[in-house]
């Protein structure tokens, strides 16, 4: 009988620890899901009005146009990084990957081929507005 009970209570104690691991588990759990939430950003396209909105409440606004098309014509505030760069100098140019960051060039197309690449490399608030010609509030000429 003393066998049957010292084996009961080993038994026990065993699916204790057990459980306890399990619930370990659980709790790293939220944090895991978490961060497959911020991998599995996705690509969004907003209104130049949703842009200005955002713009106000200091969020970036990336320009990712040539030089020479950024020196012509620009929107005020906005930073320069060429679609073809991105790879490279996104990092240094934009360091916080949970800034908002408000994507353009001159017609839809590279600022949407840009933003999509921003996301793949682990930017969670990218937003694509577009072309610049769409931009109804106003640009700095010249250099």
């Amino acid at each position: 009988m003393k066998n049957l009970l010292k084996t009961f209570i080993k038994a026990f104690a065993l699916s204790v620890l057990i459980a306890g691991c399990g619930s370990d588990t659980e709790i790293y759990a939220p944090a895991a899901a978490a961060s497959e939430a911020v991998k599995k950003a996705e690509y969004i396209k907003i209104t130049p009005e949703r842009a200005r909105e955002m713009i106000n409440r200091g969020a970036v606004i990336l320009d990712v146009r040539t030089k020479d098309e950024y020196n012509a014509a620009h929107i005020s505030g906005a930073v320069l990084l060429p679609v073809d760069d991105i790879k490279f100098l996104a990092p240094s140019v934009l360091p916080d990957k949970s800034a908002a960051i408000l994507v353009h060039c001159m017609s839809g197309i590279r600022s949407e081929r840009a933003a999509r690449m921003l996301l793949d490399m682990g930017y969670a608030s990218v937003y694509d507005f577009g072309g610049i010609r769409d931009w109804p509030y106003g640009v700095v000429t010249g250099k």
